[in-house]
């Protein structure tokens, strides 16, 4: 439970204006990033107006991106992130160290500019831990395995002349290597001007996980998996994420981005709420 929530905190860092959708890089420029995160645990917040305390997490991270365009269709990036995390119940499962590494190829199938209708990519993206920690500790972004997503994306701006004037709605599947499960994710974001450099932006991401094995586990060509009976147990389980935030341009070149976010656990029946502000540059 603990893993899933900050694993979709993580993917709400990402939703920046900057690099959400289906847009590239030109080529020749790049973008450097900084993400900081902050989540809580400590109580759900029950659908009948209830509080159920439970052991208290804390979670904070920061994350380090770049991303550069290779051609005008074709775009690579890179992040690592540092993790802090704390377990009221346990302070040996507390964990300070790195988190994940990733690696990510887009690709622009249609270019809006080019007079396609809407702006279409297909990106690929690994992720790897850059340190083996035991699953125990809660300490995400990361939980010592390999991910590998696909994942597809239509958007279109509003006002090309206008800052976080755009819509984009994505679609992604995650496999995970060493543990059974699968991720299946549908993604859509709206970003409106307010007033001057001033931006504002509404998201909603849903993530629903599945009981069969991952591709990429080596249980996956095991005799079990070939007769359709998985060796572990269910692992299903939905989330739904939905935020909202306020984008300013500082200049031509430098973005900064704050936001609030409350996931809802089919599972626990409740509340998570998590916060992010983060900082690109693009030259």
């Amino acid at each position: 439970m603990i893993r899933a929530l900050l694993a979709l905190a993580l993917a709400a860092t990402l939703a920046t204006a900057a690099v959400a959708g289906p847009w590239t890089l030109a080529p020749g420029r790049s973008r450097l990033g900084m993400t900081a995160l902050a989540a809580g645990f400590d109580e759900i917040h029950a659908f009948d107006g209830t509080r159920r305390p439970v052991p208290a997490v804390r979670f904070r991270a920061l994350e380090l991106s770049a991303a550069h365009g290779l051609t005008d269709r074709l775009e690579v990036s890179a992040s690592a992130t540092r993790a802090a995390n704390e377990q009221s119940a346990n302070p040996a499962a507390d964990y300070d160290g790195w988190g994940d590494a990733r690696a990510a190829l887009k690709y622009r199938l249609w270019r809006e500019e080019a007079g396609e209708p809407v702006s279409l990519s297909a990106m690929l993206e690994l992720k790897t831990p850059l340190r083996s920690y035991p699953t125990s500790n809660f300490s995400a972004p990361g939980d010592g395995q390999d991910d590998l997503e696909f994942r597809v994306s239509a958007g279109k701006l509003l006002d090309a002349g206008t800052f976080f004037s755009y819509w984009t709605v994505e679609a992604a599947f995650r496999s995970r290597r060493g543990e059974p499960g699968d991720e299946r994710l549908l993604y859509g974001e709206l970003g409106l001007p307010l007033r001057g450099r001033a931006a504002g932006r509404v998201f909603a991401q849903r993530v629903e996980q599945t009981s069969g094995l991952g591709l990429l586990s080596p249980a996956f060509l095991t005799r079990a998996a070939i007769e359709g009976r998985a060796p572990f147990p269910a692992v299903d389980e939905d989330f739904t994420l939905l935020g909202a935030g306020i984008g300013y341009r500082l200049t031509s070149e430098w973005d900064a981005s704050l936001f609030l976010a409350t996931q809802v656990s089919t599972r626990n029946t409740g509340f998570q709420d998590l916060m992010g502000i983060s900082i690109s540059h693009e030259f």
